[in-house]
């Protein structure tokens, strides 16, 4: 019977300079709610709807961003080669500052 080696799961991560700003700017400025809070009709008066319109802003935000932003995996560990020891890195250190 063969064992089953079992992965770590991947971690999604999102790289910020491979985002589409257009997009990200398109889909902000197409978000009714956001426009209402820009608009001269747009009243607020209390803390309580400070937070609400604050937590809109973040939101919307966030949505723009993961949909202008591409996902990305990487695995949850990266093993260093066996040969990688404190003695090559220090090695390898003292070559590149003679360059």
């Amino acid at each position: 019977e063969v064992a089953q080696t079992t992965r770590p799961p991947l971690k999604e991560r999102r790289n910020p300079k491979k985002t589409d700003w257009t997009l990200f700017k398109e889909i902000l400025s197409a978000d009714k709610g956001l426009a209402s809070l820009n608009s001269d009709t747009c009243t607020i008066s209390t803390t309580e709807e400070i937070d609400a319109a604050a937590e809109y802003c973040l939101s919307a935000l966030t949505r723009a961003f993961n949909k202008a932003c591409p996902t990305t995996y990487i695995a949850s560990e990266i093993k260093k080669p066996p040969w990688l020891t404190p003695e090559v890195v220090s090695a390898q250190r003292a070559v590149q500052t003679k360059h």
